[in-house]
């Protein structure tokens, strides 16, 4: 594992997510935790100074405003089918967050790109 401090804090929101209940409220503090563990794997992303492949830049759905939580996923699921590590860290925060979604780290790859190519954002 090459980030442990990254691993744990996915780690511990999974956690804090996994203690909402179904109310309302916590369904908005269960949103809002999902969009912390996504922004920390969009800022890595963004430390490592990462570009979505020209194949995915060309065919970029529009989104309303440049920093939309839309647009930062976008940007990390082009870099999870193009750079290993960003794949290994983002499945890491799903199985954690949802265990049951996916069998293994290739098909959460293959979901994801099937997402890309449908431009479901």
């Amino acid at each position: 594992m090459e980030h442990p401090e990254l691993y744990i804090k996915l780690i511990q929101l999974a956690e804090m997510h996994k203690a909402t209940g179904d109310e309302l409220e916590d369904i908005k503090d269960s949103d809002s935790i999902e969009m912390d563990a996504w922004e920390i794997v969009y800022q890595y992303c963004f430390d490592k100074d990462y570009i979505p492949p020209v194949k995915f830049i060309e065919n970029k759905p529009a989104f309303d405003d440049d920093n939309t939580f839309g647009e930062k996923k976008w940007f990390i699921d082009t870099l999870i089918v193009s750079h290993d590590d960003v794949a290994e860290i983002s499945y890491h925060l799903v199985s954690k967050f949802w265990p049951e979604e996916f069998s293994s780290k290739e098909d959460f790859i293959e979901s994801t790109e099937a997402y890309l190519e449908a431009s479901l954002y």
